[in-house]
């Protein structure tokens, strides 16, 4: 037998059994399963970047402290796209800012970053700390 006719005797058995098109349907079930797995992470940052947007006490120019290795620094929230929110840390020293960095964290990261943000100061001049006297005691004094 020559190599013509083998090549030909196969070529009708695989196109008599099914098997081109068995293999053929799974290498698209493959391709298609890599591609999710590889979409997965966008999904997830999308979906997190719509909470962010949605559900966040965070909008963009917002001063906040920012924990990173050990150390809370100053930062400012910069930038809040659907899949990253980036920060500026800033080194002060002396009251001044003397330096910083950039930081950007993918939205699906932000759950375990820890952030402050510093509260309103109050305007307590002419408040007095004393406390108040309830006026039911001053009834029951005098009578």
């Amino acid at each position: 037998m020559d190599e013509a006719a083998a090549a030909e005797a196969l070529r009708s058995f695989g196109a008599q059994s099914g098997l081109s098109q068995l293999v053929e349907q799974y290498i698209w079930y493959c391709v298609v399963g890599f591609a999710l797995l590889f979409l997965r992470d966008s999904v997830t940052n999308a979906l997190a970047g719509i909470a962010m947007f949605i559900g966040s006490d965070y909008d963009e120019n917002m001063v906040c402290y920012i924990h990173t290795n050990g150390t809370r620094r100053p930062a400012r929230i910069t930038k809040t796209t659907l899949l990253s929110t980036s920060f500026y840390l800033y080194v002060i020293k002396d009251g001044k800012i003397t330096g910083g960095t950039l930081l950007t964290v993918p939205n699906s990261e932000l759950k375990s970053l820890r952030i402050e943000r510093p509260l309103d100061t109050l305007q307590l001049t002419g408040a007095s700390h004393e406390p108040k006297r309830d006026r039911r005691e001053d009834s029951h004094d005098g009578g």
